[in-house]
Formats: structure tokens, C-alpha cells, sequence
């Protein structure tokens, strides 16, 4: 029941995001203090409950999922004594997938970099609330990922494949 509730609201109240910051630059960071400062205020100036670290660490911690990818697919081509095996398709499930961010960078990502992958690649995101749901649907249009799949599921019936 509370998670129930919990996911019932606007998505603005469930997951945050560093808007004042934009992408934190973290070069420029003066040490560990001064990322504590910066971290504590982007918690204070949100809106939601919580920040995943796809939100925390944008665009850095999507970027290095889309290079996993792109080498976990092209790695599976090559087996058996070299041989070449080709792959019609791959497909990437996503579990509650928040603001949507994740999937559209780690998409963006593989379009620029690895096109043929991404040609091939089918993504679902699938999340309990309806507010994220929609969100997610929106991010994907806007960015012009236009072969993902957003479902709205419960995750625990999702888990016990029900």
C-alpha cells in the first residue's frame, strides 16, 4: 500500500535532478569538501525524495553503461575460435527507470558512437509508477529514441514473471 502511494505522485516528488547545476563539471571540484557542498545543495534545491546516481553523476554514469554495452555486444559477436556469430537484435530491460535519463543517454551515446548497435538494439524501461511512466515516454519522443518500449508494471509481478 505505501509503495503504492509512494509511486501515485507527481514524478517531481519521487526522483530529483540537479537542475540549478546542470551536469556537474567534476574537474573543477576543489576535493571531496567541495563535492560534499555541491551534493548537499543539489539535495536541498530538488524537489524530490531522492537522487539515483544516473541524476548524481549526469551524463558520466550513463556513458560508461553505453560503453559497456557497446563492448558486452561485441565481444558476443566473436566466439568459438573467432568465429563471427552476427546478432539481429539486442535488447536492454531496464527496471525502474526514473526520469528517463539513463535510457536516453546511454541511447544518444550508442547512436553517436556505435550506429550499427544502436540500429540493432530494442530498450524497454519498465516502471511502477504511472507519473515516471509518462515522463519516460516524453524523454524518449523528445530525444528521438523512437524504438523503446515504456511499460508500466509492477516490478515484484515483473521479478516473479507474472
Amino acid at each position: 500500500q505505501r509503495l503504492a502511494l509512494y509511486y501515485a505522485q507527481p514524478f517531481e516528488s519521487v526522483v530529483g535532478e540537479i537542475s540549478r547545476y546542470g551536469d556537474i563539471n567534476f574537474a573543477s571540484l576543489l576535493g571531496e569538501w567541495h563535492w560534499r557542498r555541491i551534493h548537499r545543495e543539489a539535495y536541498q534545491s530538488q524537489k524530490g525524495q531522492w537522487m539515483t546516481p544516473v541524476e548524481l553523476f549526469r551524463p558520466h554514469y550513463s556513458k560508461a553503461f553505453a560503453r559497456f554495452i557497446a563492448s558486452e555486444f561485441l565481444n558476443t559477436q566473436t566466439l568459438n575460435n573467432n568465429a563471427t556469430i552476427c546478432h539481429d537484435s539486442f535488447h536492454i530491460v531496464e527496471l525502474g527507470g526514473g526520469r528517463g535519463t539513463n535510457a536516453s543517454i546511454i541511447l544518444s551515446k550508442l547512436r553517436e558512437w556505435y550506429p550499427d548497435l544502436y540500429s540493432k538494439l530494442r530498450y524497454t524501461i519498465v516502471d511502477a509508477s504511472p507519473s515516471l511512466h509518462e515522463l519516460q515516454q516524453k524523454v524518449m519522443i523528445d530525444s528521438g529514441h523512437d524504438h523503446v518500449e515504456c511499460l508500466h508494471a509492477d516490478l515484484l509481478d515483473v521479478a516473479t514473471g507474472e
